[in-house]
C-alpha cells in the first residue's frame, strides 16, 4: 500500500483503490494510515534501501512500465502521511 501511495504521489499510475480491494479480498491488511505510527516512520531511516538521506522506490507509470525514484526521507514521510483524497 505504501508503494502504491508513493507511485501515485510521484505521477505514476494510481492503483491504491484497486490494490486495497484485492488485498482486502485476500484477507490482508490494507489500512496504511493506521499502521504509520511515529515508530514505524522512524524506522524508515534504517531501511535497507536507504542511501544517505534518501530511499529508492519502484513506481509504475502504467501497468508494465516501471521506474525507480529516489525520495528524501522527509518527502517520503510527507507522501505517506498524506491521506488519499476522496
Amino acid at each position: 500500500m505504501a508503494a502504491a501511495r508513493v507511485s501515485r504521489a510521484v505521477g505514476g499510475v494510481d492503483l491504491e483503490a484497486r490494490l486495497s480491494s484485492l488485498l482486502s479480498r485476500l484477507g490482508l491488511p490494507v489500512d496504511l494510515d493506521r499502521r504509520l505510527t511515529p515508530e514505524v516512520l522512524e524506522l524508515l531511516s534504517v531501511d535497507k534501501k536507504r542511501a544517505g538521506g534518501s530511499l529508492r522506490f519502484i513506481v509504475l507509470d502504467r501497468p508494465g512500465a516501471a521506474r525507480a525514484v529516489t525520495l528524501t526521507l522527509p518527502r517520503l514521510v510527507e507522501i505517506l502521511v498524506t491521506r488519499r483524497s476522496s
